[in-house]
């Protein structure tokens, strides 16, 4: 549910972003699920279920910004996905833990 939050924005700034948005929240929040689902989870797998979906966030932004640079070099291109991904994913998660309190 807390990704929606984020996607609602978009829906009314972009609609390409939104559904492109509502395919990662929804990919994402499987992975979390199947994750979580586990009786118990060690440091490492706990580690790898916060960093994978952040990764992949990054790794779309950084997409993104080169789809609307062109010819901007990849720093700038994977800065800007970890610059815009980041906060999105730090408050879609504590969005998250909120609602489970």
């Amino acid at each position: 549910m807390a990704g929606c939050f984020l996607l609602l924005v978009l829906a009314f700034l972009s609609w390409p972003l939104a559904v492109m948005g509502a395919v990662y929240v929804a990919g994402a929040s499987v992975f979390l699920a199947a994750a979580y689902a586990e009786p118990s989870l060690t440091r490492r797998q706990e580690a790898a279920a916060w960093v994978v979906p952040w990764l992949a966030a990054v790794a779309l932004w950084a997409w993104v910004a080169a789809g609307i640079e062109g010819g901007a070099p990849w720093l700038l291109n994977a800065w800007f996905g970890l610059v815009v991904a980041t906060p999105c994913y730090l408050a879609w998660q504590l969005l998250a833990l909120d609602g489970m309190t």
